[in-house]
Parts: structure tokens; C-alpha cells; sequence
């Protein structure tokens, strides 16, 4: 997911057979993107920002009213950060709306996203 968020365009392989998690995690993402993700990353009119809060990175995909959070803990310990942190942009909608689309050791709590260790989460505003 992080080459996702820094707007990279490529592939990240693994020999299989491989791992369970390896093997769930990539299935975690693809359902997301297939579903929910790709109406922002694919956009070509989607207004894309970058940001880092600590180790956290962030990618947020605005698209009309509506903005894509993705957020990846680079830390081996839970991490969080204040949404308004990353984009002012978002103001008093930050949690307006807010529905999470990608789980993957991550929570909205109000206005903060809490990550555990390597978490990574996208949450849809709007």
C-alpha cells in the first residue's frame, strides 16, 4: 500500500507458495481497491497529497466532496494521528460520513486514526 500512497506505479512480487498472512493481507488490499479504493486512486481528476505524521504515511485521494485516507504505521508500535493534522482541507467534516474500507490493524476513534504495529487502514470522508 505504500506505493500506493506515493502515487508509484508498479509491482511488489513474492514467491509462492508463500505465507498465510502474505497470501491474506494481499487479498485484504485487492478487495479494497477493487471495491471502494479504485473510485479514488484511479480518478484522473482526483486531487492526491502526501503526508508524514512520525512514521505514519499518508495518502489522501479527494475526489468532489469525498476524500480517501490511507494510512500505514512504519513503526513496530501502535502509532495514531489527529486527521486534521494531515489536511486542513478537511476541516469540519473530517469525520463526516466516515466509513472504514480497508482493516488491516487500524480504527477511526472520532478524530484520530489509531494504528497497532505495520497497521495500515483507508477510511472513505464524506
Amino acid at each position: 500500500s505504500h506505493s500506493i500512497r506515493i502515487a508509484l506505479i508498479g509491482v511488489v512480487s513474492w514467491n509462492a507458495p508463500t505465507t498465510a498472512d502474505i497470501t491474506s493481507s494481499a487479498a485484504l488490499l485487492s478487495r479494497a481497491l477493487a471495491s471502494s479504493m479504485k473510485a479514488f486512486i484511479l480518478d484522473p481528476h482526483a486531487s492526491f497529497s502526501h503526508a508524514r505524521v512520525g512514521r505514519v504515511d499518508v495518502g489522501l485521494w479527494t475526489v468532489g466532496a469525498r476524500t480517501l485516507v490511507l494510512a500505514t504505521n512504519l513503526d513496530y508500535t501502535t502509532a495514531e494521528f489527529d486527521l486534521g493534522a494531515v489536511q486542513t482541507g478537511l476541516g469540519g467534516r473530517v469525520t463526516e460520513g466516515a466509513m472504514q474500507v480497508l482493516d488491516s490493524g487500524a480504527k477511526l476513534e472520532g478524530k484520530k486514526v489509531v494504528l497497532e504495529s505495520v497497521g495500515t487502514g483507508a477510511f472513505v470522508l464524506g
